[in-house]
């Protein structure tokens, strides 16, 4: 395990938090609030050149995180969770299924998401758009 100011290779957080956000005033702006957040969430387990974090999206909420950097690829009418060309070992659906499921337990909280399109689509019938509204009315 390496860790410095950057990057920290250790399988899981030292510090779990997952309900920080229930101490906030309710008149709290969203714009008055730092929001810890990693990039390229879901890249983990892959290529060394390729891999951003070590921890399960299931640990880095639980230790607090509140945005995510989802990158999907548009291939076969789904998102594939990706970095650039490398697959993730991810869907899109299964990020959507872990954070409900930790909403599920931790009420108080409140997840942001930039999802960017990555690398080249494939075998697609309908846009970007299309599959995305696609699973906003299916989670």
């Amino acid at each position: 395990m390496t860790c410095n100011g950057y990057y920290c290779s250790q399988d899981r957080p030292n510090k779990f938090n997952p309900n920080w956000m229930k101490d906030l005033p309710n008149e709290l702006l969203l714009s008055q609030i730092t929001l810890p957040g990693t990039h390229d969430t879901c890249c983990r387990n892959t290529w060394e050149f390729a891999e951003t974090q070590t921890w399960t999206l299931e640990d880095q909420l639980s230790a607090g995180i509140r945005f995510l950097d989802i990158r999907c690829r548009h291939i076969n009418n789904v998102f594939a969770i990706h970095h650039d060309l490398i697959f993730c070992g991810i869907f899109f659906g299964e990020v959507l299924e872990i954070i409900k499921k930790f909403f599920l337990n931790n009420q108080s909280e409140t997840v942001l998401m930039r999802i960017k399109e990555e690398y080249t689509p494939e075998n697609n019938t309908r846009s970007f758009s299309d599959t995305f509204a696609n699973y906003l009315t299916a989670y």
